[in-house]
């Protein structure tokens, strides 16, 4: 919890003297705008007022505009920042991973200093055909960190992979409701968890993690036909 906040302290910066939600949304990444947007969407009205229950505490929007926009942003936070993913979490060092995974998954089958991969594993109810975990210093200093995850489901086709893709957005949403659908075989949701690097004003974001999401899922198409049709669950890399 003391993440987060200081996660929405650092936010809310820039944001502090909005009116409103449309001034709060011109300073947000797409994800941070796509994680309000879902919970607007789902919160519920009374006497035409949209209103929010939030630590115990009931905010309607018409009688408090600013209120009801901070306590939306942190509940959009709470609610779609990334968390541990096969038990482990993002920005660990690379021994306390390997000890997890292990007890875990068992031996993997391919280990370096900055990567860990495994074939064949059982996460939750899906079974995925590769997870590799890979690992990366901020500087010279500082330990080897996790800092991205790749899962893997292969497809027969494009029909198969399309459900596969499906399935595993639907089981995703119960984590992290916020989505956006890039096209048909690409969707992007979540936030980043706190360590992720944020873009200074003016420069141009160039990754899913650089716009403001904490992960992607995409539909990737074999490069040729002996190859099939592979679903990629990918979070990170956030620094």
């Amino acid at each position: 919890m003391k993440k987060i906040l200081f996660v929405l302290f650092t936010m809310l910066q820039t944001t502090m003297f909005a009116q409103n939600l449309d001034e709060i949304f011109q300073d947000m990444s797409d994800g941070q705008k796509t994680a309000m947007e879902s919970i607007l969407r789902s919160l519920p009205e009374k006497d035409g007022s949209q209103f929010i229950v939030l630590d115990g505490d009931t905010v309607y929007e018409q009688k408090d505009s600013l209120g009801f926009a901070h306590a939306v942003y942190v509940k959009s936070i709470t609610d779609n920042t990334v968390k541990k993913i096969c038990g482990v979490s993002f920005g660990t060092p690379y021994e306390f991973v390997r000890y997890a995974l292990e007890k875990k998954f068992g031996s993997p089958l391919y280990l370096t200093p900055t990567n860990i991969s495994y074939k064949d594993v059982q996460y939750g109810s899906e079974y995925f055909n590769d997870a590799s975990f890979y690992f990366e210093s901020k500087d010279e200093k500082d330990d080897y960190c996790l800092n991205r995850i790749i899962l893997i489901k292969t497809a027969r086709n494009r029909e198969e992979a399309a459900w596969i893709k499906e399935i595993l957005q639907m089981k995703l949403s119960y984590s992290y409701p916020s989505f956006k659908n890039i096209d048909d075989d690409f969707t992007v949701g979540g936030l980043p968890p706190v360590l992720s690097s944020v873009k200074k004003k003016g420069e141009e974001p160039v990754s899913v993690i650089e716009q403001g999401f904490g992960f992607e899922l995409k539909i990737i198409k074999p490069v040729c036909d002996v190859k099939p049709y592979y679903v990629r669950l990918m979070f990170g890399p956030y620094f």
